[in-house]
């Protein structure tokens, strides 16, 4: 499955036991995360194996926290990807627009290639290492609302997790938004559109466009994608702090 924004794209790979993505460099930057099962990531001169698991509820003998494996790849990377002997759902995160994606789905007329956006703003990760989203630091944005945020290159990954009935006034950010619901329920509301979204659900917001959002019953995990990254928050010490004196999740 492949969506895009601007200047990113998204592709979510299921694969098979026993299926092997064989060696490419990479021709953009890219982060990849672990949606399910368990993979061997063939990245430069490392062999590393990156995991997805759900939580464990306690009944009273063991319990298990969840874990969700990602890793962010430069441009010119080497990566060969091999599932076990279980099936295992992986997603890419691109910047730029991976152009050889949108061939294979026959989109035609494409440029040769796309204009790298420059940055200056610093990553928080280093580049070809794995970590785990919930070893992320969880940042209260606004009440009932709670996200752990990544940015490496023009990308920056949030993963956010909303208590029920959360509310978030509308507002509005020059950045573009994709998000991706997980668990739970969301009303996007963008301009006077509303968007019920149930999990595999995708909202994509572009810049400069006022939207709202209230959680339904549950609350809701969601994976935001934001495209540049957003200048309301800075960068300290390695973590992103949300700048909260300005109207914005």
């Amino acid at each position: 499955k492949i969506f895009w924004g601007k200047e990113n794209l998204v592709s979510i790979l299921e694969l098979g036991p026993n299926i092997t993505i064989p060696n490419e460099k990479l021709t953009t930057d890219r982060f990849l995360i672990v949606m399910e099962g368990t993979i061997n990531l063939k990245n430069e001169d490392n062999n590393l194996k990156m995991i997805s698991k759900n939580r464990e509820e306690p009944d009273g003998t063991h319990s298990g926290t969840p874990k969700m494996d990602f890793i962010f790849q430069k441009k010119g990377s080497d990566s060969e990807i091999v599932v076990g002997d279980e099936a295992a759902k992986v997603m890419e995160v691109y910047n730029p627009i991976r152009l050889d994606y949108l061939e294979k789905i026959g989109i035609t007329d494409l440029p040769s290639e796309i204009q790298e956006r420059s940055t200056s703003i610093q990553a928080t990760i280093v580049p070809n290492t794995v970590y785990d989203f919930y070893d992320i630091q969880l940042t209260q944005i606004k009440k009932g609302v709670f996200t752990r945020l990544v940015s490496a290159g023009n990308m920056q990954l949030s993963l956010v997790t909303a208590d029920p009935n959360a509310e978030s006034q509308a507002h509005i950010h020059p950045e573009e938004q994709i998000t991706l619901l997980l668990r739970g329920s969301l009303t996007e509301t963008v301009l006077d559109k509303k968007l019920n979204l149930e999990p595999k659900d995708i909202a994509f917001v572009p810049g400069n466009m006022v939207h709202a959002n209230i959680t339904g019953d549950t609350g809701f995990d969601a994976l935001e994608i934001f495209n540049p990254i957003r200048e309301d928050c800075r960068v300290d010490k390695g973590n992103f702090t949300p700048s909260l004196s300005q109207n914005r999740t």
